[in-house]
């Protein structure tokens, strides 16, 4: 797949995110940074966990949901923002077409998000952390992975 002029290229990561724009044509990109965020979350050993629920256990002593980890719920809600803000500029006609790069488990949490105008938006997943690397090393990975 070519990376049409004005394709916006979203980065994830559990904790940052990235939005690039293309503002070169379809055989040499050129990513422009458009906005960032960065989630202030650390790690869940750090941040305890929140009581688990009750309920009662027939027959089982200690029966009992886990509890949730907080350092988890704030990852998946820093998601659920990432796909509220690309769904505004789906909605606002900026939104065409979108390649989303995260790692693994960064990109299941964003599908699972997906709204309708990012689904039809969206031309490339690519599984891998890019957030970190210098716009060079992004442009690299993002031209080998859409490569048709």
């Amino acid at each position: 797949m070519k990376l049409p002029n004005k394709t916006i290229v979203a980065l994830a990561d559990g904790g940052r995110q990235l939005l690039l724009v293309n503002q070169g044509d379809e055989q040499i990109i050129d990513l422009r940074h458009v906005d960032h965020d960065e989630l202030d979350n650390p790690p869940a050993r750090e941040q305890g966990r929140s009581k688990p629920g009750q309920f009662q256990a027939s027959g089982h002593a200690g029966g009992g949901p886990e509890a949730p980890d907080k350092h988890e719920r704030a990852e998946r809600r820093f998601a659920e923002r990432m796909v509220e803000k690309l769904s505004s500029l789906a909605a606002s006609g900026t939104l065409k077409n979108l390649v989303i790069a995260a790692d693994p488990k960064t990109l299941g949490e964003l599908r699972s998000c997906y709204t309708d105008p990012v689904r039809a938006a969206l031309k490339h997943e690519i599984p891998k952390d890019l957030t970190k690397l210098p716009i060079k090393d992004i442009e690299q990975a993002i031209t080998a992975w859409t490569a048709d």
